[in-house]
């Protein structure tokens, strides 16, 4: 990937990990990542928001920006949005923000 590559995750109504990562998702230098979901009143309720513990990781599953790389994650951006919580791990910069935005958020760290 090219530094400075910007990546959005979109979806409807849920965003999650599955399979097997090495603990460590790491971007590029200078490169932003964002992960959203609609989650509007309209859309499906199963499975709704981001699930970034779900792979055999679990908490331990780390996504690292570098440089002035930020991460967002938000749920709920639809018209009359639900409920739509956000699991996450380990989220670090080397120097950029992280965002958190859902109507709940569960963080596991360590």
């Amino acid at each position: 990937m090219i530094p400075g590559t910007n990546i959005v995750l979109e979806a409807t109504d849920y965003i999650n990990t599955y399979g097997t990562f090495s603990n460590l998702v790491k971007l590029p230098m200078n490169s932003n990542l964002t992960m959203r979901t609609r989650n509007a009143s309209t859309d499906g309720t199963v499975q709704t928001g981001i699930n970034l513990v779900g792979s055999y990781d679990y908490a331990n599953l780390e996504f690292k920006t570098q440089g002035t790389g930020n991460i967002t994650l938000q749920t709920g951006t639809g018209t009359s949005p639900q409920a739509a919580n956000i699991y996450a791990g380990k989220l670090t910069t080397g120097g950029g923000q992280v965002t958190v935005m859902a109507p709940a958020v569960f963080c596991f760290s360590q």
